[in-house]
């Protein structure tokens, strides 16, 4: 039975990127490089998507994750999602949204060029489950205030046509726990 109820996904503290990249078995020794602390490198603390050997790391927010037919179910479009970015940001008169589209078109390159990687070399995927206490819109939430690693691996589909994907995880094993220390 479907329920849209997912809190059993939701993240209950506030991990850093780092440690949950770190966590999923992504190398992070290139976050040691540059200036400042490396836990928030800006090369790497924007980032939603993440690839390593083996891994690849999506951050997904809670509220897009749901039940279809017993399966915790997050379906996208990043190619899509920076295309659309993109042109609603190119010729706005405000330079902060035009900015801030920018921005978000180059996430969804990043995320779309990870889902390419671990289709092409059949890498496991891993999820960070992101939430908010205050939402107005997701596309104008600017802060996490709640992320974990979810525990359990996630099934990949992606058509590499269309950059359409999906990611699933069997409801059953549906306690969470963290991941992160």
């Amino acid at each position: 039975m479907d329920t849209p109820d997912n809190s059993a996904l939701r993240p209950k503290k506030l991990d850093k990127l780092y440690a949950v990249v770190a966590a999923s078995g992504i190398d992070v020794s290139e976050w040691h490089t540059g200036k400042g602390h490396y836990e928030t490198n800006p090369s790497f603390c924007f980032r939603w998507a993440f690839v390593g050997e083996k891994t690849a790391l999506l951050c997904l927010w809670a509220d897009s994750i749901k039940c279809v037919g017993g399966v915790w179910t997050y379906e996208g479009n990043a190619r899509a999602d920076q295309l659309e970015r993109a042109a609603a940001g190119a010729d706005h008169w405000d330079k902060v949204v035009r900015n801030r589209a920018r921005q978000r078109a180059t996430i969804a390159h990043q995320i779309d060029e990870v889902l390419k990687q671990a289709y092409r070399n059949k890498l496991g995927v891993r999820i960070c489950i992101v939430d908010a206490r205050a939402k107005v819109s997701e596309s104008e939430i600017t802060r996490a205030d709640y992320r974990e690693l979810d525990p359990v691996s996630w099934q990949l589909t992606y058509d590499m046509m269309t950059g359409a994907y999906s990611v699933r995880r069997d409801v059953e094993t549906q306690h969470f726990e963290s991941a992160v220390a």
